[in-house]
């Protein structure tokens, strides 16, 4: 009966260790599209209470960088950056709106 037992065991992990082989190529990361980041802040912004004023595309090393200029209540402007890559806030910077509108017409 132990027998039978180990030798079950023994087959059940060599059958499951022999699925299908692996590619050495891998599949590209699906992208964050324009769209999708544009809801996903917009959302954002609702839940932060900051009104979106401008978005911008822009390359940062071959990788495409979503920017959105918002305004929160208390009149402190800020630039958020979400990347292609992923669908979350890679960084945002608040300040004083002459300077946020400088650093923001500086980004090409």
């Amino acid at each position: 009966m132990k027998r039978s037992f180990v030798f079950s065991l023994v087959c059940f992990f060599v059958l499951s260790s022999c699925g299908e082989p692996k590619s050495s190529v891998s599949a590209k990361p699906k992208r964050v599209t324009k769209a999708e980041a544009d809801a996903f802040m917009e959302n954002r912004m609702y839940q932060i209470n900051q009104t979106l004023m401008r978005t911008k595309v822009a390359d940062f090393n071959g990788t495409t960088l979503y920017l959105y200029m918002s305004v929160a209540e208390n009149g402190m402007t800020c630039i958020s950056t979400i990347s292609e890559l992923k669908l979350e806030v890679l960084a945002a910077d608040c300040g004083e709106t002459y300077r946020k509108i400088a650093e923001w017409n500086a980004i090409r």
